[in-house]
């Protein structure tokens, strides 16, 4: 779970933590705050004993605590387009990354058929 703000785009900025802090899978929204810095604070600061570790202090455990105030958190109106922007974005890559793995998978199992002398 990573609590943080954006002063950029929406969309960028999720494309860029999925990069980022989820080795390029696409992550989930799970609420879009009005707000700024000081919102973030407050939420880091209400969740701090969470954080998995003080060096990564917007990465929180997903305890039950965090995801009801998240639930009741939603998403804000204003965040809407850019929410549904970015959801079409993710569905697409990650239909990329399956049929990826489906591609790797049966190049594993075809070269599995193999003896080593078959390349001989």
């Amino acid at each position: 779970m990573k609590i943080g703000k954006t002063t950029t785009i929406l969309l960028s900025r999720l494309t860029n933590v999925s990069r980022d802090y989820n080795e390029g899978e696409p992550v989930e929204i799970l609420a879009v705050l009005q707000g700024g810095e000081s919102t973030e604070l407050l939420a880091h600061g209400k969740f701090k004993h969470l954080r998995l570790t003080k060096q990564t202090g917007e990465r929180f455990r997903p305890e039950p605590e965090l995801m009801a105030w998240i639930a009741e958190k939603g998403i804000a109106n204003s965040a809407g387009e850019q929410v549904k922007q970015y959801e079409e974005w993710r569905q697409t890559r990650l239909k990329q990354r399956e049929n990826l793995a489906a591609i790797k998978q049966v190049a594993r199992a075809t070269f599995d058929q193999f003896d080593d002398d078959d390349w001989k």
